[in-house]
């Protein structure tokens, strides 16, 4: 743990409360496509939501797992679901190849 001296209160990035949600579906399309372009990192659009990017990742990495361990898939998950909502499939699994299932 760091500990709390002056050059770590200089380096200290300060972020005002978030703002609240007008149209979130629009806004959160924004942020993705920012995000994708390189014109934000992740970090950045998670700290100006009031969230932190390490605790986000690490707590939709247990949700994921657990998830999966029950056997339920996520659309949040894009290792399972496109952005249409459609699962993904791996294509060496006999679901993806019906051609090659066996008979």
């Amino acid at each position: 743990m760091k500990k709390n001296t002056l050059a770590t209160a200089i380096d200290a990035e300060y972020y005002a409360p978030p703002m609240p949600w007008i149209n979130p579906v629009h806004e959160a399309i924004g942020l993705r496509t920012q995000v994708r372009a390189g014109f934000k990192t992740m970090s950045e659009v998670l700290a100006e939501r009031g969230k932190r990017m390490y605790e986000t990742i690490e707590q939709l990495r247990n949700e994921r797992t657990w998830a999966q361990s029950q056997g339920v898939v996520l659309d949040s998950d894009p290792a399972q679901t496109s952005a249409a909502g459609v699962t993904q499939f791996d294509a060496n699994t006999p679901a993806a190849n019906p051609q090659e299932a066996p008979q």
